[in-house]
């Protein structure tokens, strides 16, 4: 037996203009954002809020630890890395981890300082 399932879709302000009260359950996609919205059977499209992956605990990002592709795992962040990561940009970073860059733009370059 064959399952189709069927969802709504469109540009993201098609979607809105034409503000759907999509049924319990139904997605609705948005093509050019791929964004979606879950209807509640009750709630206009443009007043349902857009779904985002959750994350069971604190310290938490979602990505993949793993070989390969696939799902998306919860991998831990230590207060480090969310410094490491909140950091404007690479010099940010640098100092974060208490290095220098030097001036010779070499990679892998290490100063050591007596």
């Amino acid at each position: 037996m064959t399952i189709k399932i069927k969802h709504k879709r469109g540009t993201a302000s098609a979607v809105a203009s034409a503000n759907p009260t999509p049924a319990a359950g139904e997605l609705v996609f948005e093509t050019d954002t791929r964004r979606f919205k879950l209807g509640d059977g009750s709630t206009a499209y443009t007043s349902l809020s857009y779904v985002t992956p959750y994350v069971t605990e604190t310290n938490k990002l979602l990505g993949r630890s793993s070989a390969g592709a696939g799902a998306a795992e919860e991998i831990t962040c230590t207060a480090f890395g969310r410094t490491l990561i909140a950091s404007a940009d690479a010099a940010a970073a640098r100092t974060s981890l208490g290095v220098s860059s030097g001036t010779a733009g070499a990679y892998g370059q290490i100063l050591l300082f007596g």
